[in-house]
């Protein structure tokens, strides 16, 4: 099931052979066409928990049930060197993803007032102008590039300021992020770890010589246990902060402007019934996951049947989580009546992202404004759109088409 770009490693002893599958979920086969599709025919093929040689050796959970086990009991599944497979190279513990409680409390809190609803809220006439500035550069040419042309830009145009950071750097910190989540060897993958690490230490330092206003600022100088954090703390952080708020919610949009391009029946309704967008947010994500997280097994162990070794790395394909039969009926399909469930796309437990008040509300606002503009929109024939893997699944190019001469 991958080509052979991964890097192979000897299968352990106690992983029988009828468990390993040949699996690297950096090159997964058909992510082209459809990321979802392509994992799903291996979730379908292979034993319900498996093994992978790839990148390391890890194994991989695809069924909802599975996977939030694995995010939720920490005491079994630890985050401390908790790296995407084939980054085995990067230094850790790195809080507040990467460790566990008690630890991971303190560093926290030094995040919940910036993501808290209210500071969310504040924040949304802001979201809204920059949706309709995009949009509207664009609308009249009847044509984009969804994914350079809006996806790039709205929600990291966002988070550049939630951040403090000037929008100078956009395209520089999209060549790191990229090549960080899905570069072609770990030599490529690690390269760019470095770079952003050094980016956010040469940021850290300058807020801590002059703090300002701003989440980067916040971190700079936060204080855990009564002492100021160590730089090389807020390094890490940083790094966690900017690669989620610069791949993941791009990638959620992408995917929702594929399907609204290819599902006008949805489109019309959510245009002749906005008040459907709400419930159309949680179902997008529920049906188009898209990040893959790691933990560690803490504890030689049995879990669904399979024995696993302390110290053994364990994948979670959260984009299958929401296409699981067992728990949702007809998954396949989008139904903006569906009953809303706890969704892992954000983590599940004490790792629950912080940011997923900001990452629904982009959604939510993006689906407002572009709606009312561009309410008629399908793909290019002649330029179809290619999806891309790696530890956030997403799409790579999105050529969208519309008639201008339609006025709303």
């Amino acid at each position: 099931m991958a080509d052979d770009l991964g890097n192979v490693s000897s299968v352990p002893g106690h992983v029988p052979p009828e468990l390993v599958v040949d699996v690297d979920f950096y090159h997964v086969p058909g992510v082209e066409e459809d990321p979802h599709a392509a994992w799903m025919r291996i979730r379908d093929a292979a034993p319900r928990v498996f093994y992978t040689p790839r990148n390391g050796g890890h194994w991989i959970v695809t069924r909802a049930d599975d996977v939030e086990e694995v995010l939720r009991d920490y005491e079994r599944f630890t985050s401390y060197g908790s790296i995407p497979p084939g980054l085995t190279t990067e230094p850790y513990p790195s809080p507040p993803v990467g460790v566990d409680p008690p630890e991971h409390g303190p560093y926290r809190q030094i995040l919940l007032p910036a993501f808290s609803p209210r500071a969310i809220n504040d924040m949304e006439a802001y979201i809204r102008g920059l949706n309709v500035e995009l949009i509207e550069a664009f609308r009249n040419k009847g044509r984009c590039e969804f994914i350079g042309d809006f996806a790039h830009r709205m929600p990291i145009g966002v988070f550049l300021r939630f951040m403090g950071l000037p929008d100078s750097d956009r395209e520089r910190l999209l060549g790191y992020t990229h090549e960080r989540m899905r570069g072609e060897t770990e030599a490529d993958r690690f390269a760019a770890q470095r770079a952003l690490r050094a980016y956010a230490q040469e940021k850290v330092r300058e807020r801590r010589r002059n703090p300002t206003e701003g989440l980067l600022s916040r971190v700079a100088n936060g204080v855990i246990d009564g002492e100021p954090i160590q730089e090389s703390k807020a390094v890490v952080i940083t790094v966690t902060l900017l690669l989620a708020g610069l791949d993941t919610v791009v990638n959620t949009f992408g995917f929702v402007a594929q399907f609204l391009a290819t599902h006008p029946e949805h489109r019309r309704r959510l245009v002749q019934h906005p008040d459907l967008v709400p419930q159309a947010v949680e179902e997008f994500l529920r049906r188009f996951p898209v990040p893959c997280i790691t933990r560690h097994a803490r504890i030689d162990q049995e879990f669904r049947g399979v024995r696993m070794r302390a110290g053994d790395g364990v994948l979670t394909i959260i984009p299958m989580t929401g296409l699981d039969e067992t728990k949702y009926a007809d998954p396949l399909e989008v139904d903006f009546e569906r009953e809303t469930q706890p969704l892992p796309n954000f983590g599940m437990g004490a790792h629950r992202c912080v940011g997923s008040h900001l990452a629904r509300l982009e959604v939510r606002t993006f689906l407002e404004e572009w709606l009312k503009r561009i309410p008629d929109f399908g793909l290019d024939p002649a330029d179809p759109p290619v999806g891309v893997g790696g530890n956030v699944i997403g799409m790579g190019r999105l050529p969208l088409v519309w008639d201008t001469a339609v006025r709303h």
